[in-house]
C-alpha cells in the first residue's frame, strides 16, 4: 500500500510542482520537498502504524519524488547545452552515492531492540540539513 500511495501522489504532484517551480521559482518547491521528506521520516520513526505509513508515503512522494525532478530541472536549466550531460551525470552520481553510502552508514544504528526507528530519526534530521544548503544554493 505504501508504494501505491507513493506512486499516485507522485503522478499528481510532479506536474503541479513543475508549474509552481516555473511560476514561483525553485526555492518554494525545494523547501517544501525537503520539509515534507523530513516530516515523513520523523513520523514513521516516532509513531509507526498503518496511518503513519500512508502519511509517510504521501510525504516521501512530495519530498524525494518531487525534489529529484525539481533538482534535475535546476541542473539542466542552469547549464549550457554542451555541458548538460556532464551536469546531469554528476548530479545523479551524487544522488546514487548518497543513496548507497547513507543506508550503509546509518545501518549501524539498527539494533534488535530499537529496530529502524533511530535510522528514520537521524535521516529526518539529516534531511533538514539540506534546508540551509538549498537556501544559499538557490539565491536569486
Amino acid at each position: 500500500m505504501f508504494f501505491l500511495v507513493y506512486s499516485l501522489v507522485l503522478v499528481v504532484s510532479r506536474p503541479i510542482a513543475g508549474k509552481i517551480q516555473d511560476n514561483y521559482g525553485d526555492r518554494i518547491v525545494c523547501f517544501t520537498s525537503i520539509i515534507s521528506q523530513a516530516i515523513g521520516l520523523f513520523l514513521i520513526a516516532w509513531m509507526p502504524n498503518e496511518i503513519t505509513v500512508f502519511i509517510c508515503a504521501f510525504c516521501a512522494a512530495i519530498g524525494f519524488g518531487t525534489l529529484n525532478s525539481a533538482c534535475t530541472a535546476i541542473v539542466t536549466r542552469n547549464t549550457t547545452a554542451n555541458r548538460r550531460p556532464y551536469a546531469i551525470s554528476t548530479f545523479f552520481i551524487f544522488c546514487d552515492g548518497t543513496m548507497g553510502f547513507g543506508p550503509a552508514l546509518l545501518g549501524s544504528f539498527v539494533t534488535a531492540t530499537s529496530g529502524y526507528a533511530p535510522v528514520y530519526f537521524i535521516s529526518s534530521f539529516i534531511t533538514l540539513l539540506a534546508l540551509p544548503i538549498a537556501f544559499f544554493a538557490l539565491k536569486k
